[in-house]
């Protein structure tokens, strides 16, 4: 899971770097001096696209890192089906002696029950071969308590962490759609400010020609 929150670490450090690359200073500088309205216009807009796009990827990524609160109640969830497909493939893998996960919480909660009601009783009993029984009877529930409790935590950690892993992969969807917006962003941005400058041969024609005229 920790490999997962690194990726959309890399992929949020990686946005940013490549807009500042396609987006330098230099460019940002020869906006000031255009002086037609259509390239200003064309140059806004490729870096209103840029600013989104990049921005897309930062809200995208960063959401998917926020905390995630999990319960085993969402293993019912749409976005789960895949899981439970896996889960079906082969229960044991997952749930040990219990065929599913409802019978594992309902197990856990007898077990739980039978534990508490023995204690119970081995306060209150005097009677030493009763009370070995009983003990035998609270030691047993507790073992099977804490066997479907561990069972029960690893499901949970699964669940969890296939909820990161699909939010990764959205945000890394949603990255692949948002860099094509950055890039077309940019050259259009880059194109307006590279029409906007003279060609050499016209200026040193210009230059050539006045010097005509001058003579």
């Amino acid at each position: 899971m920790n490999d997962l929150r690194a990726t959309l670490k890399w992929i949020i450090v990686a946005a940013a770097g490549v807009g500042t690359l396609l987006i330098g200073a230099g460019p940002l500088a020869a906006m000031g001096k255009l002086n037609d309205w259509g390239d200003v216009m064309a140059a806004f807009c490729g870096l209103a696209l840029v600013v989104a796009g990049i921005g897309w990827i930062i809200w995208q990524a960063s959401d998917a890192l926020m905390p995630q609160l999990s319960t085993l109640a969402r293993f019912d969830d749409p976005e789960l089906a895949d899981l439970r497909a896996l889960v079906a493939t082969d229960p044991r893998a997952f749930f040990g002696p219990y065929p599913s996960l409802a019978v594992l919480r309902a197990k856990l909660a007898f077990h739980d029950t039978v534990a508490g009601n023995a204690a119970l009783m081995l306060a209150k009993e005097s009677d030493d071969g009763r009370a070995k029984v009983v003990q035998q009877v609270l030691d047993s529930a507790r073992a099977n308590a804490e066997q479907a409790r561990r069972l029960e935590r690893r499901m949970l950690t699964i669940v969890h962490s296939w909820i990161v892993r699909n939010q990764v992969r959205k945000a890394r969807r949603h990255a692949f759609v948002a860099m094509i917006v950055v890039v077309m962003g940019a050259v259009l941005f880059l194109t307006s400010v590279n029409d906007n400058k003279p060609d050499k041969q016209e200026k040193n024609s210009k230059a050539a020609a006045r010097s005509a005229v001058i003579r």
